[in-house]
């Protein structure tokens, strides 16, 4: 696996900004959707991919059995 956006859901997360309600935690996901920086984000999954490609051609998928 290879991380190309996380986002921290839980209450500590917004509380503080936003308020304890779900709609402090709608207001969050808008505002976080707003200043991702998707060029970065694109890279990363650019990045995510080129890495599975080359596993998937030496045979080192995450999935696949490990010898033992």
């Amino acid at each position: 696996m290879y991380p190309v956006l996380a986002l921290d859901v839980y209450e500590h997360a917004y509380v503080r900004d936003f308020g304890a309600t779900p709609d402090g935690r709608k207001q969050y996901v808008e505002a976080f959707l707003r200043n991702v920086d998707w060029d970065h984000v694109n890279r990363q999954l650019q990045q995510a991919e080129a890495a599975k490609g080359g596993a998937d051609a030496t045979g080192l998928r995450e999935d696949a059995p490990v010898a033992g």
